[in-house]
């Protein structure tokens, strides 16, 4: 925040700046100048600004981008002699700044109804990824599955974006670099509206829009093309840097599979994102820890996946995958971070929601035949009743509570609030603290390594040396040996 920051000498006493602009914008600045006397001066200079907001949230139609702020600041001057003035300058009295993030849709934490609305809903995209593997008898439904929740938070909560509008140019992005869990972002986009939910089961059929892997240039919502493991980050990254030079306030989201991270090209991506400072950018990883090929620990392990997000320059954090108020919380967080791109390493379930898939690396790449189709069916639709009367009593508690006064329901906001953020906070600490140890640790392992080297450098002349007198002995044994000989009687 810029003040004037003019001497205590400047001629005149104050001076003054209001503007006012539509959305009800106020700029105000205000500067006072006094010298008591011909060695002294002191000045004051303060701010304020207020918008009531330039963007209608799409998905609250509220104002999202409301601003106030402020600042006050001192100077004194003292000319002790014509050539020597002791300035201290800009001495910061006061400084506020409150705004309501054009992402954050509401201030307030999920109600226990709108948790278990989305929990229905990814219940939902569950049963519309194991309707399309089946009719397509192909497809990835294991790690689909895995991040059905994720993919309901990001389309139902987080991202902005208009399903009348998908190519909508100040809309969110998602890349599903993990191209192959396509089943799952489809469903995702139908329930969100993008396209009819019952289109679903013509996934990989001939003819059909929804093909094994995402297609921009035909599924309505999908961002980018993708396929090719580790291609989809990089792809993320140019659109993050894209918004960045464009003057856009776009955020870019991309889903990444543990086992795509073995990857290459997905850490020179990383590299980028950091070296960009690319913090509209946030990386979701799904570790539920198999692959098609088993375990990824066993294929080529990718741990530890969050030292080395941190260690490529990330904010990084750690959550489980199928939690709501997790993800809540991690994705409030990753908005508020600067300087740096975010990253979410999620915890989760390969094949979960369905008892027979879970954990289960051969669901990887396999779609459930017709019995087993019925079985995931009327697993999920016990889930879905199980939840949906949940929420009726949920209401019904609700309609039977007390009424509560709005300082009291404030007030209890704030509090979540305030347990929420110190848990963050104590989260980012945690990482960043166990990022400096990892840099500490290198370094010294570093010096240790070249003390080492060192240490095998002089012992290995110290050994030289210790064979070149001990043949010096023997030498000098030899020729007083000889010189004996010849004249025994000296």
């Amino acid at each position: 925040m810029l003040l004037p920051s003019i001497s205590p000498f400047y001629e005149k006493k104050m001076r003054f700046q209001f503007d006012y602009s539509t959305a009800n914008s106020i700029k105000a600045k205000v500067s006072l100048y006094r010298k008591p006397s011909s060695k002294v001066g002191y000045s004051i200079a303060g701010n304020f600004n207020h918008t009531n907001g330039f963007f209608t949230n799409a998905y609250t139609s509220e104002k999202c981008d409301k601003s106030n702020g402020g600042s006050l600041r001192g100077r004194i001057l003292w000319k002790a002699t014509p050539s020597f003035t002791i300035d201290n300058t800009s001495i910061r009295m006061y400084t506020y700044n409150v705004w309501n993030s054009r992402f954050d849709y509401k201030e307030e934490l999920m109600t226990p109804q709108e948790k278990k609305q989305l929990q229905i809903t990814a219940c939902k995209v569950r049963m519309g990824i194991v309707t399309g593997t089946h009719s397509a008898k192909a497809g990835h439904p294991g790690g689909s599955l895995s991040a059905a929740d994720l993919f309901t938070y990001l389309y139902f909560k987080e991202m902005r974006v208009d399903p009348t509008n998908p190519k909508w140019e100040d809309r969110d992005r998602f890349v599903l670099s993990k191209g192959h869990t396509a089943p799952g972002l489809y469903a995702a986009l139908a329930h969100r509206g993008f396209f009819p939910v019952e289109d679903l089961v013509t996934l990989r059929h001939i003819d059909s829009y929804l093909q094994g892997h995402p297609n921009m240039d035909t599924v309505p919502g999908v961002d980018m093309s993708t396929g090719s493991l580790g291609q989809g980050i990089s792809t993320a990254c140019g659109m993050a840097l894209a918004a960045k030079v464009k003057g856009k306030d776009y955020r870019v989201y991309t889903l990444l599979g543990d086992g795509e991270i073995q990857e290459g090209q997905v850490w020179e991506a990383c590299m980028a994102a950091a070296h960009y400072k690319l913090d509209n950018l946030c990386i979701v990883v799904d570790n539920n820890g198999l692959q098609i090929d088993g375990n990824v620990a066993d294929v080529m392990s990718p741990y530890p996946i969050v030292d080395k997000l941190v260690a490529f320059g990330f904010d990084v954090q750690a959550i489980d995958g199928h939690n709501f108020d997790e993800i809540e919380a991690a994705f409030a967080h990753a908005r508020t971070v600067t300087g740096k791109p975010s990253a979410i390493v999620i915890k989760s379930v390969k094949g979960k929601g369905v008892s027979f898939m879970e954990n289960n690396a051969g669901w990887h790449g396999k779609a459930p035949n017709d019995a087993e189709f019925e079985i995931a069916m009327n697993e999920l639709k016990a889930q879905l009743e199980a939840m949906t009367a949940r929420v009726a009593e949920l209401e019904a508690a609700q309609a039977a509570a007390p009424v509560r006064s709005d300082d009291e329901l404030e007030a209890y906001r704030r509090a979540e609030r305030t347990e929420r953020i110190a848990k963050e906070r104590a989260e980012l600490v945690y990482h960043q603290v166990n990022g400096v140890l990892a840099e500490a640790s290198l370094k010294v392992e570093g010096v240790a390594s070249e003390i080492g080297g060192m240490a095998d450098q002089v012992m290995s002349q110290l050994t030289q040396l210790q064979v070149a007198v001990a043949n010096s002995k023997k030498a000098l044994n030899e020729a007083a040996s000889t010189m004996y000989a010849i004249r025994p009687n000296e």
